[in-house]
């Protein structure tokens, strides 16, 4: 049968740290598209992690597309609803070849070729084999694949890696049906690119080292710019922000360093000759960082400013029993250090759950970031993930008891550990992530972005907007992984928050010079301040209605003089008291917005429990309180009527 009809599918459930890396866009899809679109009639692509089509779509998809050939392309949490829509193909019509490919079929192919539904895994990289599957029609003879042939499992030798990566036709982004973009940057669509492969590295808990056999390939330059050329085409030069996908965009050789520098130069020129609004993310190694802080300044000021590194630990032991190498706090604060210095944005991940850590060690990893200087940090709960050499340990010590890959999300815990129970890495988790994610975290982020944009001060709607976006991206693509364990998720999240309340009240009470987070010196917030005057705004927060955390805002007429995050509540010299109950958090459930509005705002405003001098205080106090929120809300509405005002006369966004 010819396969001259393709369809490529990205199944449901890129979740965790996944998404931080950038999960979010089809890449490996639209690379294989890319690799086979001349030598075929048609291709197609479904992105069913970001549609969230139904099988009823789907299926009737394909009988008006007729594919002869599915590709589907994998990790672990994508196992089964990949599996899923092979077999509703399968159903519709037996004739149609299933390939799979990526790094869950890479590391596992008998466990899907076990699969009625599937005819063929390609193991590694995938594009010269798909394109020589397309070819001949079958797998046979093909370098790097396992295929079935008369219900016996054959596989073939494996395909060398792809030296000359220039020769890859870029993603066939042409093929999008939808506008991506990432939670951090949503006024700028998204994009994603592959400036290279691999990663050095040999880290014990990650399946990169197997798929890239440690070693690291470049595009060249010219081929590089020639593709940053076809992106902002694509989007009609609209601001984009663009993932590099590289586990270690600066590698860490001579020449790799080199490469990076150049390439930053070449799009420094290249910003500045168009006058172009193009930012990057990239993965990084502290020590690489550390160790060439001139070539870090240059690649900021190539816009590439947002960053995430693998700090993993505070124990160098942790560093010596997963072959991380030689990494220590030391290298570790250079490293961030050196980021924000010149205006970057210092993200970074920790690995807590590994089996002999122990939980009093693995809540205390968020202290240790905010000392270090980290501005966004993640705690991703080990998993073991097929192709890994932690997985094949702990299989055959018979460690693991999760067998739903849908839980391999670095957010659950997936295999059994002396002195955790079931269930408690997920509460470690919200845990740490609720003690890093305090007030004082979220204006040092503010603080730096303040040097990469030049502005002295960020308007309060900018911020609350941006922070906004951040706690729903981490409920969707963090705690809210959890489902129906949400609400206790978001439980341990705010006593989390605090564990360090005195840190907290310690930085926002000095002013950036005394190396604090002043919020007026970072903020711009005067009217609001003006409008809320001399006050202590106690915010508190219940579980069942009692208090859990509070947070504590003491203002004047021209300054937040600090905030200060507690357990339960503080009861003396409160002028203004709101509260929100953990059920009206039910992200998603509008339903509970009224029952927000009703018992954190209009309940404690009428409460005339208090004698009547305090109760006449307390309603002129929290009266100001509510004007200064209004003032907020009109504010927005004249910026949005300017913004859409702007954009009918101007043609500008």
């Amino acid at each position: 049968m010819t396969l001259d009809r393709i369809l490529m599918l990205k199944p449901q459930g890129a979740a965790g740290l996944g998404i931080i890396v950038g999960a979010l866009i089809p890449h490996a899809c639209e690379y294989l598209a890319g690799a086979i679109e001349k030598i075929v009639e048609r291709v197609a692509i479904l992105d069913r992690d970001f549609h969230h089509f139904s099988n009823k779509y789907y299926l009737k998809f394909l009988k008006k597309f007729k594919p002869n050939c599915i590709g589907i392309s994998m990790e672990a949490t994508e196992h089964i609803d990949g599996i899923r829509l092979a077999k509703l193909a399968k159903n519709l019509n037996p004739e149609i070849k299933i390939v799979v490919g990526g790094f869950q079929p890479t590391a596992l192919p008998e466990v899907f070729l076990k699969e009625k539904c599937v005819d063929i895994v390609v193991r590694g990289e995938g594009e010269e084999s798909f394109q020589e599957i397309v070819k001949k029609e079958n797998a046979k003879d093909v370098l790097g694949c396992s295929y079935k042939e008369n219900g016996e499992i054959i596989h073939n030798e494996d395909r060398p890696l792809i030296e000359n990566l220039d020769k890859l036709p870029f993603p066939a982004r042409h093929l999008r049906r939808y506008r991506y973009h990432f939670s951090w940057a949503l006024k700028k669509e998204a994009d994603q690119v592959s400036w290279g492969r691999g990663c050095y590295g040999k880290c014990t808990f990650c399946n990169e080292p197997r798929m890239n056999r440690s070693t690291i390939r470049h595009r060249s330059l010219k081929n590089i710019l020639e593709e940053l050329e076809s992106i902002l085409e694509y989007h009609k030069y609209r601001p984009v922000h663009i993932m590099i996908a590289n586990p270690n965009v600066m590698g860490r050789k001579d020449s790799d360093l080199k490469w990076i520098e150049e390439i930053s130069d070449s799009i420094i020129e290249l910003q500045k000759d168009n006058q172009l609004d193009l930012t990057f993310n990239a993965m990084v190694r502290c020590d690489v960082v550390a160790k060439h802080p001139d070539i870090m300044k240059k690649m900021i000021q190539a816009r590439i400013s947002r960053y995430c590194m693998g700090i993993e630990s505070d124990n160098p032991e942790d560093f010596k029993k997963t072959l991380k190498g030689t990494l220590s706090g030391e290298i570790q604060r250079k490293a961030i250090h050196t980021i924000r210095k010149y205006g970057g944005q210092a993200g970074g991940t920790f690995v807590i759950g590994l089996p002999w850590h122990k939980k009093e060690e693995m809540i205390k990893f968020p202290k240790y970031a905010k000392k270090m200087g980290l501005m966004y940090s993640a705690y991703g709960i080990a998993t073991p993930f097929p192709g890994s050499d932690f997985y094949d340990e702990l299989e055959s010590k018979n460690l693991i008891y999760e067998k739903n890959w849908s839980f391999f999300d670095e957010m659950h815990g997936t295999f059994h550990i002396d002195g955790i129970k079931k269930g408690e890495m997920e509460v470690i988790n919200a845990i740490c992530l609720g003690r890093f994610y305090t007030p004082d975290t979220l204006l040092d982020q503010i603080k730096i972005e303040r040097i990469r944009t030049n502005k002295k001060k960020i308007h309060i709607l900018d911020f609350i907007s941006s922070r906004i976006n951040g706690m729903f991206f981490m409920s969707h693509g963090g705690l809210g992984l959890r489902g129906r364990e949400f609400k206790r998720d978001a439980k341990y999240f705010f006593e989390g928050q605090a564990l360090d309340g005195e840190m907290v009240r310690e930085r926002t009470s000095k002013s950036i010079k005394g190396g604090g987070l002043k919020t007026n010196e970072i903020l711009e917030m005067k009217n609001f301040l003006r409008f809320m005057g001399n006050q202590k705004i106690q915010i508190t927060l219940n579980n069942c209605g009692r208090p859990l955390t509070s947070y504590i805002l003491k203002s004047n007429n021209y300054e937040i003089e600090y905030i200060e995050v507690v357990p339960g509540m503080m009861k003396n010299n409160i002028t203004s008291q709101f509260y929100v109950d953990l059920n009206d958090l039910d992200i998603n459930n509008p339903m509970q917005i009224p029952g927000f509005f009703y018992r954190g705002i209009i309940k404690p405003y009428f409460n005339f429990n208090q004698s009547p001098v305090e109760t006449i205080k307390r309603f002129f106090y929290q009266t100001r309180m509510l004007l200064a929120t209004a003032y907020l809300g009109i504010e927005l509405v004249l910026r949005k009527c300017y913004n859409f005002l702007k954009r009918i006369f101007l043609g500008k966004k």
